[in-house]
């Protein structure tokens, strides 16, 4: 699929191309100004807009988190995705963990998965706060009308959709409301 700019509009096109510069690996490139041009642009081409972020690489702190949690919040997203990063072995992030101890204590190489609890421990945000933060930006992200009325459209689209995203969503509500523990004076300078 080629998807091109045409004045206001944008054009999408299957078939065989000759411009085959156009596609790297299944995914489909284009020229905007901004992020807000390239959101507006994908929305207009029918491509559902979904932001993927990772909150405690290096260098992340309370404040970078919190920048991370406003800039989700105002882009024009139908679905938020609030990793912690995870330093999966043979990856540079992993020998860079490895190197400065950012391992938690008694962690095994099989539990690095950003789909579960963090493994990361930096001198100024453990893991708990890590945790923290991450179901935080999902709370502040997904408790506002715009998603909820988003997901709503989407629970009455099909019976299967309806189905899939009642179970999928009570798991995440769950998980999101669950007490997470942090350090005393995580959020103090905020």
């Amino acid at each position: 699929t080629v998807v091109r700019a045409n004045g206001n509009d944008v054009l999408v096109t299957d078939g065989p191309y000759v411009e085959g510069k156009e596609h790297i690996g299944g995914f489909i490139i284009i020229k905007a100004p901004d992020l807000d041009a390239a959101l507006e642009w994908a929305r207009k081409a029918g491509i559902k807009n979904w932001g993927y972020f990772i909150i405690g690489l290096p260098g992340e702190t309370a404040e970078t988190i919190r920048e991370t949690i406003d800039m989700s919040k105002v882009l024009p997203l139908e679905l938020a995705v609030f990793h912690v990063a995870a330093p999966y072995p043979g990856t540079p992030f992993f020998f860079e963990v490895v190197q400065n101890g950012w391992f938690r204590e008694g962690t095994q190489w099989e539990q690095v998965d950003m789909d579960k609890e963090t493994v990361l421990q930096y001198d100024n945000l453990s893991a708990e706060d890590l945790v923290y933060w991450q179901r935080r930006a999902f709370r502040e992200w997904a408790f506002r009308p715009g998603p909820v009325v988003t997901y709503i459209k989407m629970l009455c689209s099909d019976l299967k959709t309806f189905k899939r995203a009642v179970r999928v969503g009570v798991e995440h509500l769950g998980w999101a409301l669950a007490p997470a523990r942090r350090k005393a004076g995580a959020e103090s300078s905020l």
